[in-house]
């Protein structure tokens, strides 16, 4: 299993963000992050956010990132892995394009 905060995780895992945890409401965004991150460490994934009290700070920051901020110690409820998810599905049905494959982890704010 792929590893996510550090650790081996499973369905049900709680996880705990002790610091501040920026995420955007734009998934494109999210996928130049991730591009970002996989050019500097070879490693990555996309994480799906399900928020329940996070606050929307575009007033404060970049307002193209759409940023939602959540408190720090913050716990979530990790609901799905998806080890096949392809980032560029609509190029690969559009156009026949090399899917690009990576995990993706959906957090459900507890």
């Amino acid at each position: 299993m792929k590893k996510f905060g550090g650790k081996q995780n499973k369905i049900g895992d709680v996880i705990t963000y002790k610091n501040f945890l920026s995420t955007s409401n734009e998934e494109e965004k999210a996928i130049e992050f991730y591009y970002s991150n996989i050019n500097k460490t070879e490693q990555g994934g996309l994480v799906e956010v399900i928020s329940k009290n996070g606050k929307k700070i575009d007033k404060f920051s970049d307002a193209i990132e759409w940023e939602v901020l959540h408190k720090s110690n913050t716990k979530f409820e990790l609901i799905e892995i998806d080890k096949s998810y392809i980032l560029n599905i609509d190029d690969v049905l559009l156009e026949g394009a090399k899917p690009i494959k990576l995990t993706k982890y959906t957090i459900k704010e507890k």
